[in-house]
Order: C-alpha cells, then structure tokens, then sequence
C-alpha cells in the first residue's frame, strides 16, 4: 500500500510539473490551428489514419516533457488509442 501512495503522489507531481511548464510557455495552439489540422488530416488519426468521428485529442508529436512546445507546429490529431499508447 506504501508503494502505491508514492506512485500516486508521483504522478500528481509530474502532473502539476507539466502543468505549469505548459502555462509557462510561449507559443500555445488555437482553436483555429485545431480546426486546420482537423481538415488538413482529413478527420483522421495522424499515426493510424483511421477515421477520428468525435473523439480525437490534441497530440504532441515532440513530447514536452522531453523539450517540445506547446505551439502549432508541435501538434497533430490523434485518436485516443494512438495518444495514449505513447505516454510520454
């Protein structure tokens, strides 16, 4: 029980880290730029290119935690099986 309150407590702060890096940042995408990836991607995943519907998620092609920004040109369309396989 012990190990799993330090990866809980763990995650929170990796969490609150990435928060407020991505707060911090500059360059930030837009509705619009979402909007223009969505009809450049054809409403498809950019890693499995299978049909998006309504559930897609904003994905970081360069994780942040690993440097990336958080500005248009570091984003794509996802499903959200492909996002979440990824992890960081």
């Amino acid at each position: 029980m012990e190990n799993r309150e330090k990866y809980l407590i763990l995650q929170r702060v990796n969490a609150h880290k990435r928060n407020t890096k991505i707060r911090n940042m500059i360059n930030h995408f837009s509705i619009d730029d979402v909007t223009q990836l969505l009809n450049r991607q054809k409403h498809k995943c950019y890693w499995c290119k299978s049909k998006l519907l309504n559930k897609y998620e904003v994905d970081h092609v360069w994780p942040i935690s690993k440097g990336g920004s958080n500005g248009s040109e570091n984003i794509v369309i996802s499903c959200m099986s492909c996002n979440r396989k990824k992890h960081a």
